[in-house]
This record gives structure tokens, C-alpha cells and sequence, in this order.
């Protein structure tokens, strides 16, 4: 027969694992964990297998209200000169690859799902406190970093790619309805992120985008 060798009880709850990796449920039920390592850089965990998921997680509410979350992140940061991210997602690519991503997120509505509210794959926010602030901030930040001299592109690169996508019909029918972007709070002022002007002969400058494979231009002004 068998042995289960089960974790020490201890007056504060139950360990398992090592100092570097180790759980804690306390004695007042709440699950701890010192830090997790799976792998190291130079030892990495490594498949060959197609289509494998090195740590997959399902779940599913019934909930009817509230704000549910499968994973909830909260990290604090309170050393001045400090800095970071609560994630940092990281793919490299070593080898001539097809499709890759950093990250891939999505919200995908059923036939029978529908948001009465509100509904975003990604949404980015600044919360800012009742307080002025000299920061230089952005709800969304998009980089093309180049890391030396040499760093060149000869395909079709840009910061934001707006792609319509799937079925042919359902592209039709979506085209009409889509807007590029959406604008909401604020005025329509002199100043304001949104201004009026019927002076045509200001614009003195222009933006280069793709549409489809067709080279076309923003137009812009500086005053």
C-alpha cells in the first residue's frame, strides 16, 4: 500500500513547499504565497507538443450581479523612486514564427451573451485622485522599440492596427456601424481635445495610415 505524505499542522494554519516556494493557508483561512517559480532563464520549462498550454485555469460564475473577476491583481508600490507593473507579460521570439503575441485578450459574446452596459476586449484606465498632478501620463501606450543601430522593418509596421475581421457578411454588416474611434465627456470647444475650425487652409500637415493595402493621410494642422 501507498503513502500520502501530508503537509505539518501548525498552530497558524498549513505550509507546503520551501522557503522560495511556499503556501500558507493561516490559521484564519487565508491561502498565501511566498512566490512562485516555474523554471528559470536558463532552465526554462519546455514541450514540444502543439497546441500545449504550460498553466491553463476555467471557471464560471452564475453570479446575476456584482463586478465578478476570475483573477484580481493588486499591487502596491511604496518606495519612492520605485517603479514596475503588477504584470508583465514577455513572448520571445527565438525562431522564424507564424502569428505571435505578447498578449492576447478577449471578450467573446455569445448568442445568447450581450453587455446592457458597457463591453471592451481591453480596457485601459488612469485613476487619478482628488489631486492635481505634473506627471506624463497615458491610458495607452504604444512602443516600437528599437534595440540598436541596426534595427530596421521592410513589412507594413504601425502602433494600432484596426482590423474587421471573420465572415464576409458579418464583415458587410459591421463596416457601416463601426466607428474608428469613440469620444466620450468633454466639449466641443476652443482649447479642448475637440475644437471647431472652418478654416481649410490651416492644415499643414499630414498623417500617413493604411487603409486596406491603400496609402492615405490624416490631415492636421498645428494651430
Amino acid at each position: 500500500m501507498g503513502k500520502i505524505k501530508l503537509p505539518p499542522i501548525k498552530t497558524n494554519g498549513i505550509e507546503v513547499g520551501s522557503t522560495k516556494n511556499k503556501l500558507v493557508v493561516g490559521a484564519d483561512g487565508i491561502l498565501k504565497l511566498t512566490k512562485t517559480t516555474m523554471g528559470t532563464s536558463s532552465v526554462p520549462l519546455t514541450s514540444a507538443t502543439a497546441d500545449n498550454k504550460f498553466m491553463e485555469l476555467r471557471c464560471k460564475t452564475t453570479a446575476t450581479s456584482g463586478d465578478n473577476r476570475l483573477a484580481y491583481l493588486r499591487f502596491e508600490q511604496n518606495g519612492a523612486g520605485g517603479g514596475g507593473e503588477c504584470i508583465r507579460a514577455f513572448t520571445k521570439a527565438t525562431a522564424a514564427l507564424g502569428t505571435a503575441r505578447g498578449a492576447h485578450i478577449s471578450l467573446d459574446l455569445s448568442t445568447a451573451g450581450s453587455c446592457s452596459g458597457f463591453g471592451a476586449g481591453v480596457d485601459a484606465q488612469i485613476m487619478l485622485a482628488d489631486a492635481s498632478y505634473a506627471s506624463t501620463l497615458s491610458a495607452l501606450n504604444a512602443e516600437i522599440y528599437g534595440s540598436g543601430s541596426s534595427s530596421d522593418i521592410s513589412g507594413k509596421v504601425s502602433f494600432f492596427r484596426c482590423v474587421l475581421g471573420g465572415n464576409a457578411t458579418a464583415i458587410t454588416n459591421i463596416d457601416d456601424e463601426v466607428y474608428l474611434m469613440s469620444i466620450l465627456g468633454g466639449t466641443i470647444g476652443s482649447g479642448n481635445m475637440v475644437q471647431a475650425d472652418v478654416d481649410e487652409t490651416k492644415m499643414s500637415h499630414k498623417i500617413k495610415i493604411l487603409v486596406g493595402t491603400t496609402e492615405m493621410f490624416l490631415m492636421a494642422c498645428d494651430s
